[in-house]
């Protein structure tokens, strides 16, 4: 969109996530591919908006006005319609079986996180609130999470915050972590959790 060029989208598909799709740079992406061949899809949060008549299709997530600066229960909800997307594209027991799961995890997530706060979770809150700077770490698909948090830990806290996925973080940005700058990790299972597990330990290790 910067140098006008030319690309030739046929036979790809284009998919545009935007909140409110009001975002000039992601309707201009969609408007260029779709005057050149591609299949455009919008998942917003607002049918009627710029991105929505931009894309051939529309894919509405249904997750009500957003009154929040960061759009943290559209964020979810774009998420699941992705994924829901995808399983029906290339149909697996497990990521089925995941949706309909999803949301009493979702209700159980916020009861525990509550319970959490009150508790425990009083102290990283304390600590977030007296620093100027944070840390966030992350890797694969999490890596997203810990991006989108970052922002939100800057749009409503006024909190300088970074985040990086873990094997990066390793390479050199491990010397910004300090006693008096809090690092958080969005630590999936299986492998990926013991690679946080390692990058964790390693700040730990600098105090």
């Amino acid at each position: 969109t910067v140098y006008g060029a030319s690309l030739d989208w046929r036979g790809g598909l284009v998919l545009a996530i935007s909140q409110s799709g009001q975002s000039p740079d992601v309707v201009a992406v969609v408007e260029a591919a779709r005057r050149s061949g591609a299949s455009t899809l919008a998942v917003t949060n607002e049918p009627a908006s710029p991105l929505a008549a931009a894309a051939e299709l529309t894919l509405r997530i249904h997750a009500g006005r957003e009154l929040a600066v960061p759009a943290t229960k559209t964020y979810v909800a774009e998420l699941a319609g992705v994924a829901a997307l995808a399983n029906a594209i290339r149909p697996t027991s497990t990521l089925a079986e995941g949706l309909a799961a999803l949301p009493a995890a979702l209700r159980d997530t916020i009861a525990r996180t509550r319970e959490w706060l009150a508790g425990a979770g009083a102290s990283a809150v304390q600590a977030f609130a007296a620093a100027d700077r944070a840390l966030l770490v992350s890797r694969g698909f999490n890596l997203a999470t810990a991006l989108e948090l970052a922002l939100k830990l800057k749009e409503t806290c006024g909190l300088f915050a970074e985040a990086y996925s873990t094997a990066d973080f390793m390479h050199g940005p491990l010397v910004l972590a300090r006693a008096e700058v809090p690092t958080l990790a969005i630590r999936p299972d299986g492998l990926m959790g013991a690679d946080v597990d390692a990058t964790l330990a390693a700040v730990a290790a600098r105090g």
